[in-house]
């Protein structure tokens, strides 16, 4: 089956950086017959690469969706259904749980859902006792910024998003009246940052937090007096972080006031503001959360690169750590994953996972779909670069804006050194990233495509200086504050450098699957889908080049575990074909 080939449109705009043709621009327009049309035509094309090589495993017939229950107690095996996904969802495509949020008296439930993909939700309250819904139906919700229950169980805290998809608003409404009554007791109209609501630990205050990438404030309301006015813990101060949580008679709150890895403070109830030390900061080590209990507090904190929690280890493989040194002499960190017993003779395939964004520390997890590969000799490797959290605030920083680029060498030094130190054979190496990972794999490529044989890119964030330059789309102007906004410089010029969709050119490129969803609010598809077709129209190779697009799912993929199953399958497919 011959490869699809995008039409080209002239399409002129302009930067600071100068004039710009993107003749695939028209790949923009979802209600354009021809996007639809060529999306359709990848997917006939992916269909058809994978057909003869389809992985699955054979399991009894079964349900997409979880159950969710309650038991007695756990002495018995008798259970009360509380909510079927799997009944939620029967007639649609697409079916996500967002909320499901029971009231204290165990009466109620708060379940949300999302049909399209959109991450519009719609809210209802379920009677535990019968199973039926109550009339109350609340109309495009945010599940982001979550929700929360009065004491009581007579009012719902949740949240409603803007048009740019972003929750700005905190709506309380009382059990058994119209959504059109309810009362808006929060807005948040900076545009940078998000409002959320949650209980404490305790369930005794209701917690809401309005946050951007380095800015937080918090407001506290008695779950007990849902009418009360928020009380304000601390005003905003540009570059303060704190989060709250309730510990018996004191406020804990977890902040980076004068400490760049954070410290642990706590407040008596009547003084949120008065903050006394609890557990000291000490550089380097990233406290990311502190939960209390009844007599203890729990503090989450990664220190040198590692997250401090217990591991569990399959008996059938091994774990080490390895350290990078980048071009600037920094050591990145890498994690690897292979057989028992496997040595460094640099013969074995390697699968490198990255993401490096948003401060995001990314633990090494199980995961049943690796297995496969690794039963098969293949190394798996984690790489932490900067642009992450895992060696602290600084880590992070030294990742993004300006230092962007930086998350790119880390990564592309880290193979390199996977490579001389004989985990990784220098012909079989296969990157993998999704959302912000997606941009890491697509700019290591666009830099280095001889150091790949293969690229997993799933609905990769690619065209970054189109996107942070519209600020109509959704998440653009909450991610300045990561990436820097292209309508100005230094930023066009400095993102144009690392920019995939802008960096490819008449080249030989590896072999490179993509994913799409065509209704994701977050990395819209039109990002990979003309990623794809200017890929297939310069490169100068015939390296399989592959995009499926879900029609109807967002971000996240297909919701169906079955389904999820089988993009890991065609994940593992695409790897092992291509480096057969």
């Amino acid at each position: 089956m011959e490869a699809p080939v995008a039409k080209q449109i002239p399409f002129e705009w302009s930067r600071p950086t100068g004039p710009a043709s993107d003749p695939w621009a028209w790949l923009r327009d979802r209600d354009d017959p021809d996007t639809v049309a060529y999306l359709e035509a990848e997917n006939a094309y992916a269909d058809a690469w994978f057909a003869p090589r389809w992985y699955t495993a054979r399991t009894e017939e079964g349900l997409s969706y979880a159950i969710h229950c309650r038991g007695a107690s756990r002495e018995t095996a008798t259970e009360h259904v509380l909510l079927d996904e799997n009944v939620e969802a029967a007639g649609t495509e697409y079916f996500s749980l967002g909320l499901f949020e029971v009231t204290p008296d165990h009466a109620l439930a708060a379940w949300s859902c999302d049909v399209d993909g959109s991450e519009l939700y719609t809210l209802r309250i379920r009677d535990l006792a019968t199973g039926n819904d109550l009339a109350d139906v609340l109309t495009g919700t945010s599940a982001w910024g979550g929700a929360a229950w009065s004491a009581d169980g007579a009012h719902l805290f949740y949240m409603m998003p803007d048009e740019q998809m972003r929750p700005f608003q905190v709506w309380r409404h009382a059990v058994g009246t119209a959504q059109a009554d309810d009362v808006c007791i929060c807005e948040e109209t900076d545009e940078r940052f998000y409002l959320g609501v949650e209980l404490t630990r305790s369930t005794e205050w209701i917690v809401l937090e309005s946050s951007s990438k380095q800015t937080s404030q918090v407001w506290l309301v008695p779950a007990a007096d849902p009418h009360a006015t928020p009380i304000s813990v601390r005003d905003r101060v540009d570059g303060l972080e704190y989060s709250v949580d309730h510990w018996g008679a004191e406020f804990v709150v977890l902040t980076n006031l004068d400490a760049e890895d954070f410290r642990v403070m706590r407040a008596p109830l009547d003084r949120p503001a008065d903050w006394d030390e609890l557990v000291p900061h000490v550089p380097g080590q990233r406290i990311t959360a502190c939960e209390p209990f009844a007599d203890h507090l729990v503090i989450h904190e990664w220190a040198n690169a590692q997250q401090r929690v217990r591991i569990v280890r399959r008996d059938g493989y091994e774990a080490s750590r390895e350290w990078a040194t980048a071009g600037d002499g920094t050591l990145v960190p890498v994690d690897i994953v292979r057989l028992r017993g496997s040595q460094p003779a640099g013969d074995a395939p390697c699968l490198v996972f990255g993401y490096g964004s948003y401060e995001a520390s990314m633990p090494p997890w199980f995961s049943v779909g690796r297995i496969s590969l690794l039963d098969r000799g293949w190394t798996w490797a984690l790489v932490h670069p900067r642009g992450g959290g895992e060696l602290g605030r600084r880590w992070y920083t030294e990742g993004k804006l300006l230092n962007k680029r930086n998350t790119f060498t880390d990564t592309i030094s880290s193979v390199e050194h996977l490579i001389s130190s004989g985990w990784a054979h220098p012909d079989r190496v296969v990157i993998r990233g999704g959302s912000a990972g997606g941009l890491l794999v697509g700019a290591c490529m666009t830099m280095r495509p001889d150091l790949f044989a293969a690229v997993v890119a799933e609905v990769p964030f690619v065209d970054a200086v189109t996107t942070m330059s519209d600020p109509t789309l959704p998440l653009t102007i909450t991610e300045w504050e990561e990436w820097g906004d292209p309508r100005d410089e230094p930023a066009a010029s400095y993102m144009l450098s690392y920019s995939p969709y802008d960096n490819t050119i008449a080249r030989d490129y590896p072999a490179l699957y993509i994913t799409a969803g065509l209704n994701d609010p977050r990395v819209s598809y039109h990002e990979p889908a003309k990623w794809c077709a200017k890929l297939r129209a310069l490169r100068t190779n015939d390296a399989p080049l592959i995009m499926k697009t879900e029609m109807g799912a967002g971000h996240g993929g297909p919701s169906g575990r079955y389904d999820r199953w089988r993009d890991e399958a065609l994940v593992s497919t695409f790897t092992l074909v291509v480096n057969s």
